[in-house]
């Protein structure tokens, strides 16, 4: 998905500091977090944009704890039911 594009999904949808993380195209990028500041949200909105726009099999994210994960997948299911993505579950994941 073109940067324009991306603009469009997060407009109005996410804060200034999670729409420069979405754009980024950094090969590595580090994010501090914290509590409730919108991270995992953001990273979802990524991971579904990037599953569809390359069309790649998976996806992947690891936590520390299981319900980490979960909330990562939920995040990511929201994000491709508003988006009208297609995506299938696969193993205990999405």
């Amino acid at each position: 998905m073109k940067d324009s594009a991306k603009r469009d999904v997060a407009s109005g949808v996410l804060l200034e500091y999670q729409k420069a993380w979405l754009i980024d195209k950094s090969p590595v990028k580090v994010w501090e977090k914290s509590r409730r500041i919108g991270a995992t949200y953001t990273l979802a909105l990524g991971a579904v944009l990037r599953a569809n726009q390359e069309l790649s099999d998976s996806v992947y994210y690891i936590s520390y704890n299981r319900d980490m994960t979960q909330e990562f997948i939920e995040a990511c299911k929201t994000w491709a039911q508003a988006l009208n993505c297609l995506i299938e579950p696969k193993g205990e994941g999405l």
